[in-house]
């Protein structure tokens, strides 16, 4: 079964030598009428699972970064976030309520074309809130800024692409 993937694709990478993420809606939170779609993505390396998690506030997608160490038993947050505008859209029937389906909004991509944007990276971790907006955080924080594009692809995992792909030519 194949599952589509939201691929954030980085030119460069921004943290450790991770320069993709592919989101997958986080399912396991419950969600109500017109609130917004979650993202998650999880790799394994080693030892360590990173999990990153994507969720709106004011028109962006904040990107939070968690690692767990399996050996130490210790989870890190990693106190920078990474900022970027997308298109939002409204959409019905994605997640079931108690009474009906609800309204969803969720990262509004275009299967077939590339979304070039950038992103901000900022040491903000522990200091968003509800009092300050996004725009004022980029305004007030140095931030590092990064380019990448957005785009749907039907596989989360590299190596296994990669694989697949060489079995079929063989």
């Amino acid at each position: 079964m194949k599952d589509n993937f939201i691929n954030l694709s980085f030119y460069k990478p921004f943290f450790k030598d991770f320069t993709d993420i592919y989101f997958k809606p986080d399912m396991d939170i419950k969600y109500y009428d017109n609130s917004h779609m979650n993202y998650i993505y999880k790799e394994r390396i080693d030892n360590i699972i990173y999990t990153f998690n994507g969720y709106y506030k004011d028109e962006y997608l904040i990107i939070n970064i968690n690692s767990y160490d399996e050996n130490l038993k210790v989870t890190i947050e990693h106190k920078h976030v990474i900022i970027l505008k997308v298109p939002w859209l409204l959409n019905n029937d994605i997640c079931e309520t108690e009474n009906n389906s609800a309204n969803i909004y969720q990262i509004n991509i275009n299967p077939i074309n590339i979304y070039e944007t950038k992103c901000y990276i900022l040491p903000i971790r522990n200091k968003i809130s509800n009092d300050i907006s996004i725009n004022d955080y980029i305004k007030i924080y140095n931030y590092k800024c990064i380019e990448l594009y957005l785009r749907y692809t039907m596989n989360s995992n590299k190596k296994n692409t990669i694989f697949n792909f060489l079995n079929n030519l063989f």
